[in-house]
């Protein structure tokens, strides 16, 4: 399905930074029939879109040398419309946030930011201008839900419903409880989610989790292994709604799978397999900590780069199929 526009609050670009660009366009282009297109940002520096049917899913670069020193690992980044960066930037730091790069200009396809939310988990702003951000979604290769996974759900849950205007609901669409799985609501669409603290592996610093579309769990799983990534949560299965698996590429870069199996939602509204998501929380390895994107890095490549782009950090937990809120 075709996108052309993001509503603010909403995820509208998925970045990848890595340590191996062209093996990492080889491995996603395998898993997720992307096709990449380089476009040059510098000294032997490409910026890669990631696209299906000719519309952009997802984009990568390579981590800079600044970035590596830091100890940024590989990681993918997802990015949130807003309709005015500098508004938002100032209301986040309002909130307890941290400004990681400050507003800036991306040529003229939009302006972005690099946030860190109180609890340590980062992302980006995009305010569109000719570029609005991904053109296709709810389609195999594209992300459709989005984890954070934290280390203090209701006040990481807060940040966000102060900054974005998200409502966090729980069973049949009341209020969420703390402790319970948090659905994202913007507007009238659930975007993702914000696990409880105990289906977190002990230490993990707070990050964002991708999960992407595909038609064929399993054989996402068994291709990864095939092509040097990891499994990091085996496949898990929610009756016959969905599975899931939470993956890593070759370079480390974690991101989740999810299929649509075609089974009705439970019939009191929403409700999560808190069974299946703390067994699979238990099996996940602790990565590598990550820290903050390289400031002097971030804003030179984002002003050069003609797509949204940069920052650090993605990793861990369940997922939710897009679509209207229940009433």
């Amino acid at each position: 399905m075709s996108k052309t526009q993001h509503t603010p609050g909403s995820f509208c670009w998925f970045e990848l930074g890595t340590t191996d660009q062209n093996a990492a366009k080889k491995f996603y282009a395998a898993i997720f029939g992307w096709k990449p297109h380089d476009s040059p940002i510098g000294p032997d520096e490409v910026y890669t879109q990631f696209k299906i049917d000719g519309q952009d899913a997802a984009a990568g670069y390579t981590l800079r040398p600044d970035q590596r020193a830091q100890q940024v690992p590989p990681h993918w980044m997802p990015y949130i419309s807003t309709k005015n960066t500098d508004a938002t930037t100032a209301r986040a730091k309002e909130l307890g946030g941290t400004v990681v790069v400050e507003p800036l200009d991306v040529m003229d396809y939009g302006r972005m930011s690099v946030i860190q939310d109180p609890t340590g988990a980062v992302f980006c702003l995009w305010q569109p201008n000719k570029n609005v951000g991904t053109g296709v979604t709810n389609v195999h290769g594209t992300v459709v839900w989005a984890d954070l996974s934290t280390t203090d759900q209701v006040n990481g849950a807060k940040f966000y419903s102060n900054l974005f205007g998200w409502t966090m609901v729980g069973e049949n669409m009341k209020p969420a409880a703390p402790g319970t799985y948090f659905h994202i609501v913007n507007g009238k669409t659930m975007i993702g989610g914000v696990p409880p603290a105990e289906y977190r592996a002990p230490g993990v610093p707070s990050h964002w989790l991708l999960y992407y579309q595909v038609d064929d769990c399993d054989g996402a799983v068994t291709k990864t292994k095939s092509l040097g990534g990891h499994v990091v949560v085996p496949t898990m299965a929610m009756g016959d709604v969905r599975k899931y698996a939470v993956l890593a590429d070759p370079q480390g870069a974690m991101f989740a799978v999810v299929q649509e199996l075609g089974g009705a939602e439970p019939a009191k509204g929403v409700k999560k397999d808190a069974k299946g998501a703390k067994k699979s929380a238990k099996r996940a390895r602790k990565p590598k900590k990550a820290r903050k994107p390289a400031k002097k890095a971030v804003a030179k490549k984002a002003r050069k780069a003609a797509k949204p782009k940069r920052a650090a950090k993605a990793k861990a937990r369940k997922p939710k199929r897009k679509g209207k809120a229940k009433k």
